[in-house]
């Protein structure tokens, strides 16, 4: 199970120094936010009814679908730029939030299977997520959606070294 790690101990940006043994943040891929924007306007259209077309006409429907979608592509892009992952030691950590700041620390070692999947969305960009289980954990910890599909594999393989406890997560194979 994943555990929230205070932000006082938070990783510098991307491209900054952090802690002895840990890498730098790396951010997900730049079409994560159009994606997450994607799926949050399908959920607005989705609400929107029949009725609100023919009560405000389709040009009004149409600015009101603008605004919502470039509202919730803002938000998407402010969530990916605050968004990062990296290995510390045996543990990966993944930093979201603008407002409420959160770091999840997953310990490697919990490790129990990590996925490349590829939804639609991601199948339709050439992208993937990665889900991660671990023992006692209830649902996917930490699932990074979305990384390209060769950044994906090899985040996966090196995950899945350190678990394994190889020398500075060295993957062995395919």
């Amino acid at each position: 199970m994943a555990t929230d790690v205070p932000a006082a101990t938070d990783a510098p940006p991307a491209g900054a120094g952090g802690p002895a043994g840990a890498e730098p943040r790396q951010r997900l891929h730049p079409l994560s936010p159009v994606l997450q924007g994607a799926k949050s306007l399908v959920v607005v259209i989705a609400g929107l009814s029949w009725s609100t077309l023919s009560r405000v006409g389709f040009g009004w429907f149409a600015v009101l679908v603008a605004v919502l979608a470039l509202g919730a592509t803002v938000l998407a892009v402010v969530s990916w730029y605050n968004t990062g992952y990296h290995i510390v030691g045996r543990e990966l950590r993944v930093h979201e939030g603008l407002l409420w700041r959160r770091t999840r620390a997953i310990p490697l070692e919990r490790l129990q299977a990590v996925e490349v999947v590829r939804p639609l969305l991601a199948q339709l960009t050439g992208l993937a997520e990665l889900r991660l289980e671990v023992v006692g954990g209830g649902k996917t910890e930490a699932p990074l959606a979305y990384l390209s599909v060769a950044d994906a594999a090899r985040l996966r393989q090196r995950l899945l070294a350190v678990a394994a406890g190889l020398p500075d997560g060295a993957a062995t194979g395919p």
